[in-house]
């Protein structure tokens, strides 16, 4: 009967899906690097730039925030995004009518963005908090 027992065990055990399938990959850091398919390269930036958009837009809705976003493709293609109740034109304007100080500090920013060789940024995400 023992036997009868052991027999049966071994075949659902053998029926049953490994223990170790069930266990979830989890995500691992991606390395930055260029992806040099060109395939795999349009794909990652396809799903990225969708996630990208979607949290400018759940920034905007969750904390009333203006938020700008534009973003480039590889081939030259534009692609933006305003917040509801603003325009691109109408945040950047306020982004450069912004006091003097935050003005210089942006200076600087471009300053050490041209001293890097970085004269033709593909990604500019500018967000202001709404204020009263």
């Amino acid at each position: 009967m023992e036997e009868e027992v052991a027999a049966r065990r071994a075949e659902l055990e053998l029926l049953q899906p490994e223990k170790a399938s069930k266990v979830k990959k989890k995500r691992g850091r991606v390395e930055l690097r260029r992806i040099e398919d060109r395939t795999s390269r349009q794909v990652r930036f396809s799903k990225r730039r969708r996630g990208l958009f979607n949290k400018a837009r759940e920034l905007a809705v969750l904390c009333d925030a203006r938020v700008a976003l534009v973003v480039f493709s590889p081939a030259g293609r534009l692609y933006k995004f305003a917040s509801a109740d603003s325009s691109i034109e109408e945040i950047f304007g306020r982004h450069r009518d912004l006091p003097t100080t935050v003005n210089d500090l942006n200076i600087e920013a471009q300053d050490s963005r041209i001293n890097n060789n970085i004269q033709d940024p593909s990604l500019i995400f500018i967000c202001y908090g709404e204020t009263t």
